[in-house]
């Protein structure tokens, strides 16, 4: 499966955002049970990040670097932005991470979990149908070691299942 790799910066101290503003961070990953975030230094990062056009997604990890699920990160933003009454906050975000709360962290915008990732044993019809069913264009995949690889797009693997298809026609 033809996964894209996506420029991951983990959120740490404040001071990093300078380097994760040039190197244009795509992905912000968080590892569950970490216990420092702090919800104002999030919604700091969010609100620096996303006045760029590159960052997407919020790669959340398991304690021991395992993938456990990605979110959108644009829209996570504006509730940050929003404030009260925002169905999330960045107070709530780090206090979900921090306490491993999983079941609140699948409820973030366009969470996708472990179990919908594709990996190399995924055939190309599975991760589509998969992405019919979620109804997304995008899934995480992940590598042998459960982590985070990158992202699969429908566009390349609806044109490499295509390039199969000629492939064995002309057979």
């Amino acid at each position: 499966i033809p996964a894209e790799p996506v420029r991951l910066g983990p959120k740490g101290g404040v001071n990093e955002l300078p380097r994760l503003l040039e190197s244009e961070t795509e992905g912000l990953t968080f590892r569950l049970g970490h216990g420092g975030y702090w919800g104002p230094a999030i919604a700091e990062y969010f609100a620096a990040l996303s006045r760029q056009p590159f960052l997407k997604y919020v790669i959340i990890e398991q304690p021991d670097g395992r993938f456990f699920g990605l979110a959108n990160a644009r829209p996570l933003a504006e509730f940050f932005q929003q404030g009260y009454g925002a169905p999330f906050s960045a107070d709530r975000l780090a206090e979900w991470l921090n306490s491993s709360d999983t079941k609140a962290l699948a409820q973030l915008p366009g969470f996708i979990g472990t179990a919908d990732a594709v990996n190399k044993e995924t055939d190309k019809y599975q991760a589509l149908l998969k992405m019919e069913t979620l109804n997304v264009d995008r899934l995480p995949a992940t590598n042998e070691a459960g982590r985070f690889a990158g992202m699969v797009e429908r566009s390349r693997l609806t044109a490499s299942l295509l390039i199969d298809v000629a492939k064995n026609l002309n057979k």
